[in-house]
C-alpha cells in the first residue's frame, strides 16, 4: 500500500539524489523521528510499508513536492529537514 505517497501529511527529504527519508506531519512527526537506518519514521513504517489503513489520511500533495512552475523551489520544511539529515549523516 502506498497510501502515504498520496497524503498531505507525508514529508520526504532527499539529502542525496538516491536517498529518501520520510516521516508524517499528520501524526506530528518530524525529521528527528526518522530511523536513519531504515529511512522512515514509525508512522510511515506502519501506514506505508506495513499497509495499515491510516485514520489521519488526507488525500493531497505533500508540501515537500516541487511544482512544475518552480521545480527548484523547495518548501522550508524540506530544506530544513535535508540540512538536518546532512548533519546527522555527516554528508
Amino acid at each position: 500500500m502506498k497510501q502515504c505517497d498520496k497524503c498531505t501529511g507525508y514529508l520526504f527529504f532527499k539529502p542525496l539524489p538516491d536517498e529518501t527519508f520520510s516521516c508524517c506531519d499528520a501524526w506530528e512527526e518530524s525529521v528527528e523521528d526518522i530511523d536513519l537506518k531504515s529511512g522512515v519514521s514509525p508512522k510511515i513504517q506502519k501506514h506505508r510499508i506495513d499497509g495499515v489503513p491510516c485514520r489521519r489520511f488526507k488525500k493531497g500533495k505533500s508540501i515537500c513536492e516541487t511544482s512544475k512552475e518552480q521545480p527548484f523551489k523547495l518548501h522550508p520544511v524540506r530544506e530544513a529537514g535535508e540540512k538536518f539529515l546532512e548533519r546527522a549523516l555527516q554528508l
